[in-house]
């Protein structure tokens, strides 16, 4: 059985999101999507924090997705050398939007090529604090499928 579904086989319409998950309550961005990232994966880290993320995923385009180019994190924070010709990357904070999805994040692996889709998440609120994006890419995800680049 694979990992993901093929892009190819279509990517369903997205789901309205979910914005209450027992304490942790998120808000949408003004253009919240949904929205596809699509390009290779650089890194992927898991954690639990209890504020509703469980993972960030390093996904890149051009140089950025080449092997050779170093890439890392700090926090949350997702950095990359200088490559030429640049393309773009983006450090996606993953909500999963339902157990399936939480599945297919946690199968996600280096190396693999993706689209990830989802909503756009402005801040999450949960006792005691929040968490407000900060030009990453905060995102309750409905969908993960194999791409074809």
């Amino acid at each position: 059985e694979p990992r993901f579904p093929a892009c190819a086989d279509g990517i369903p319409a997205s789901p309205t999101p979910v914005l209450d998950h027992g304490n942790v309550t998120m808000t949408l961005e003004t253009d919240p999507g949904p929205h596809d990232f699509e390009g290779t994966v650089r890194a992927r880290w898991y954690y639990d924090e209890g504020i509703g993320t469980i993972s960030d995923i390093l996904i890149a385009q051009g140089c950025y997705a080449d092997p050779g180019t170093w890439c890392g994190q700090e926090g949350h924070l997702a950095k990359c050398q200088q490559c030429s010709p640049e393309r773009t990357f983006w450090n996606i904070h993953a909500v999963p939007h339902d157990d399936g999805v939480e599945a297919w994040i946690r199968r996600i692996e280096p190396e693999d090529r993706l689209v990830i889709r989802g909503w756009e998440v402005e801040r999450i609120s949960f006792p005691g604090g929040f968490a407000k994006d900060e030009g990453c890419n905060t995102l309750i995800v409905t969908w993960v499928c194999f791409a074809d680049l």
